[in-house]
């Protein structure tokens, strides 16, 4: 069919050393009426590159048009059988056990749920079978204390066609993170590209559920909840992403690291600006690999995150405590967008605190601008619309902008990360990029003013934002010294 309508319609010939960002933009649009040979032939060969997901889920055209000229990588088939070894971990070296043993002594006498959690890993990850008693026998202990209450968690994953991205999804997890932290509970979405067979006869254990229609993303993550384990906590995790190296492990570290904690999310390749880590690789196991080297503790520093007002929903861990008194994700905003934003709000009004973790990165493959579709603009702005008539918070007073991360970066080449500088940001907003700084510069004195009542009310805990209009700011901090004063 492919070939056909080239034939038939024709095709355009790039030449790739003189392509324009105008050229670019029209390629990532259509494929099919590309020739990449300057023969005036079809080129089934170079075609099934460009066609193939593994291809397709992150590359820019630019870089496809590089994967064609130098064909040399990695096998792009995806065959349908994935054979995995439980038996063994994924741990850098021999002796990294060693680290989440030290971690876990430590903790003890502080977190007894993260003392667990260091001794869980420590036992994932080493290979000596006298080793790995101690750690039950250390687990099985600080299990019957009275300050215990560390869940299991239920990974629920969605998957709507994009078939081969689920099961990389699917072999990141069973790789990467211990079996008995976790079970996998797959929604899929009436796939038809043949995803829901192989699902079926996938011998790895998951709870399953095969919905004829596609249950949008509220539905199907709330499908998938109802049938997790009772008592787990939740991780609802996109299809297109792939975990790394302790991806898991640090997001129940910052869960667990305070009872007020109802949420944890991650950084990320893709995504909001301020859980997005600028990186730019050909293919998605070199992001994976460099989620791996930052998925470590800093120096003893474990508790490596940052109070946030939203986290995005590619990849969010819950309490499932929290969540049954916040409610599940509202149905209204389907198919999808803003779904994860309002579940945010509801769970800071129920008073939890959402925490993004800065040592765990996990690969998102998210959206490709061949993919868009004016009916997601459309969808985009009608929920928003949605979500401003339920809260009343406008997106501008949410999140950090791009300004607000380049003067960010501007602070850190001026300052060592334990300098006492002292900050005021006017029209802070909830307190996004206050807390971005406070976790930047722990020793910073931070003060914020908003002149907008709602986002006053919702800021964040740990900021200490006045609500007063920019013009009576002067008066309120007249005498104070100021080393960066930040307008938004």
């Amino acid at each position: 069919m492919e070939k056909l309508r080239i034939l038939e319609e024709g095709a355009i010939f790039f030449r790739p050393d003189s392509m324009t960002r105008e050229d670019m933009e029209w390629l990532a649009r259509d494929y099919d009426l590309v020739l990449f040979k300057d023969d005036g032939e079809y080129s089934e060969d170079l075609h099934a590159i460009v066609t193939d997901e593994r291809y397709r889920e992150k590359l820019t055209a630019a870089q496809l048009i590089g994967t064609i000229l130098n064909p040399d990588t990695e096998d792009c088939s995806a065959g349908d059988e994935i054979e995995m070894d439980f038996t063994q971990s994924d741990a850098v070296n021999e002796y990294e056990y060693m680290e989440y043993e030290k971690l876990g002594r430590e903790l003890e006498g502080e977190n007894r749920n993260q003392a667990y959690l260091c001794y869980e890993n420590a036992f994932y990850f080493c290979t000596d079978e006298e080793r790995k008693k101690v750690y039950r026998e250390k687990m099985a202990e600080i299990s019957k204390t009275d300050d215990f209450y560390l869940r299991p968690c239920s990974i629920i994953i969605l998957s709507y066609n994009q078939k081969y991205m689920t099961q990389k999804c699917l072999e990141s997890i069973w790789k990467r993170c211990f079996p008995e932290s976790y079970e996998i509970v797959l929604v899929d979405n009436g796939s038809t590209d043949g995803s829901a067979a192989w699902l079926e006869k996938c011998s790895y254990p998951m709870k399953l559920f095969l919905s004829e229609k596609n249950l949008g993303f509220a539905g199907g993550c709330n499908k998938g909840i109802s049938m997790a384990e009772k008592n787990n906590d939740i991780f609802c995790l996109n299809n297109d992403t792939r975990l790394s190296h302790n991806s898991l492990f640090w997001l129940r570290m910052a869960l667990y690291a305070d009872r007020r904690i109802g949420m944890t999310g991650a950084v990320s390749n893709y995504g909001r600006p301020e859980q997005r880590i600028e990186c730019s690789f050909a293919m998605p196991e070199d992001y994976v690999e460099f989620g791996g080297k930052i998925n470590l503790s800093d120096n003893g520093n474990y508790n490596r995150f940052e109070e946030k007002s939203f986290l995005s929903g590619f990849a969010m861990l819950m309490k499932r405590k929290a969540l049954e008194e916040t409610g599940y994700f509202d149905e209204e905003f389907n198919p999808g967008y803003f779904e994860d934003d309002d579940l945010c709000t509801r769970f800071r009004k129920n008073g939890y605190r959402l925490m993004l973790v800065h040592n765990s990165f996990i690969y998102h493959a998210g959206s490709q601008s061949f993919n868009e579709k004016q009916e997601t603009e459309e969808l985009i702005r009608r929920n928003y619309e949605k979500y401003m008539k339920k809260w009343g918070i406008d997106k501008e007073k949410v999140g950090i902008t791009e300004a607000e991360l380049e003067f960010l970066d501007k602070m850190k080449r001026e300052n060592d990360r334990d300098a006492d500088i002292k900050v005021l940001e006017i029209g802070s907003g909830v307190g996004d990029f206050l807390s971005r700084i406070a976790y930047e510069f722990p020793n910073a004195a931070i003060f914020g003013t908003e002149d907008d009542e709602a986002a006053v009310k919702n800021a964040l805990r740990g900021q200490s934002i006045v609500n007063i209009s920019k013009e009576e700011v002067w008066k309120l901090f007249r005498k104070a010294y100021f080393d960066y004063l930040i307008y938004r």
